[in-house]
């Protein structure tokens, strides 16, 4: 219902937003890479499985199957979310932070 001029700004308005976003995303994935890079331990089989196991179902849902090289990347995944569930939870009792589910849902809701 607008004109050219204000089409064009919100076309700019959004890529702006939405590269803010992607830069923020991977300032919190080159974080993650450096914690995995940087601790290294062994993880319990069970977390693993656990985890392994929700992803599988996750991508089953997208209507896919799962084979073996899908079941290998999706080991892969399932042992660094595991690694870094348990690297941001020590941190977050080393400092004693103690999210409440209301801080958590307005994190999300504005992340």
């Amino acid at each position: 219902d607008g004109s050219d001029v204000d089409f064009r700004n919100a076309v700019k308005d959004h890529m702006l937003d939405e590269l803010e976003k992607r830069k923020k995303s991977d300032r919190y994935a080159n974080i993650n890479d450096q914690l995995l890079q940087c601790i290294d331990f062994e993880i319990p089989n069970y977390l693993l499985e656990k985890e392994r196991q929700s992803i599988a179902e996750q991508y089953k849902s997208f209507m896919k199957e799962v084979d073996e090289d899908t079941k290998t990347e999706l080991t892969s995944i399932a042992s660094k979310r595991v690694k870094l569930n348990i690297i941001y939870m020590r941190i977050a009792n080393d400092n004693n932070l103690q999210p409440t589910n209301q801080d958590v849902e307005k994190y999300i809701s504005t992340n």
